[in-house]
């Protein structure tokens, strides 16, 4: 949780996920880029 609110996907401790949660294009990306994720498996 530490990591998204440092990467801006959640605003702080009280914007903890409770379900689904839409996030920006941006905050993806970051979160592939500081994931490391293997972006082939990624469909649009």
């Amino acid at each position: 949780m530490k990591e998204l609110i440092d990467f801006q996907v959640l605003s702080g401790v009280n914007d903890a996920p409770r379900g689904f949660k839409q996030i920006t294009k941006d905050q993806f990306n970051i979160l592939l880029k500081e994931t490391k994720s293997d972006e082939s498996f990624i469909v649009d």
